[in-house]
């Protein structure tokens, strides 16, 4: 009973401490596109930095202390003939820190024209670390010795939102007011009949004055 009463207490704390996961972010690096003096060209498809580690030992790095960068990419062999490759990036911080990955790094055969995808290494890096860019390591044939090719990193804008058009409600015009008639206007036809009146009564007057005559 004790066992169990402890099993869970742990349990508890473990899920209680675990913080929350964030967005995964992607980042491009600079340049894009790296000529090998061996023939092989590599080519960085994206970088993501995860709170979920894919290859890493969790026990080893834990997510509340650090974040999985995976570095995907491609390796393409556009020559005539085999060739034998070494990957060899590794990230680094503002400081000068060099954080290297756990999978095989060790070198393979590439057939002549072929291209594989879908390769990724993951590194474990600490949640502080600051001013992540990538360092390749690399041989320079025409010394016949190993440079070092600084690569940087551009984090990938995330994408505005565009506004919703609001519909305006459209004004409904006021009734135009039905003028009153003015007081003279009303009168108009009473005028009208007191004058055909008169030209009646004007008419029966110069009949009278011409019947007595």
């Amino acid at each position: 009973m004790k066992v169990k009463i402890l099993l869970t207490a742990a349990l508890v704390a473990l899920f209680a401490t675990a913080p929350a996961l964030a967005a995964d972010q992607i980042y491009y690096a600079d340049p894009m596109i790296l000529p090998d003096d061996s023939g092989i060209q590599i080519e960085l498809n994206n970088i993501v930095a995860s709170d979920e580690p894919l290859g890493s030992i969790s026990w080893t790095y834990p997510p509340s202390q650090y974040r999985y960068y995976r570095l995907y990419y491609t390796l393409y062999n556009p020559t005539d003939h085999d060739i034998r490759y070494q990957f060899n990036i590794n990230f680094v911080d503002s400081n000068g820190t060099v954080y290297t990955t756990e999978d095989n790094i060790l070198a393979y055969g590439l057939g002549a024209g072929r291209r594989v995808s879908d390769y990724f290494k993951e590194y474990p890096i600490p949640r502080n670390a600051t001013g992540l860019y990538l360092r390749w390591r690399h041989l320079n044939t025409y010394v016949n010795e190993y440079e070092m090719t600084n690569i940087a990193l551009q984090l990938q804008a995330t994408p505005t939102p565009a506004p919703t058009a609001t519909v305006q409600p459209t004004a409904t015009p006021a009734p135009s007011p039905t003028p009153n008639p003015a007081p003279v206007s009303g009168l108009l036809p009473l005028a009208a009949l007191g004058m055909i009146a008169c030209g009646f009564c004007a008419m029966k007057a110069y009949s009278d004055y011409r019947a007595k005559r």
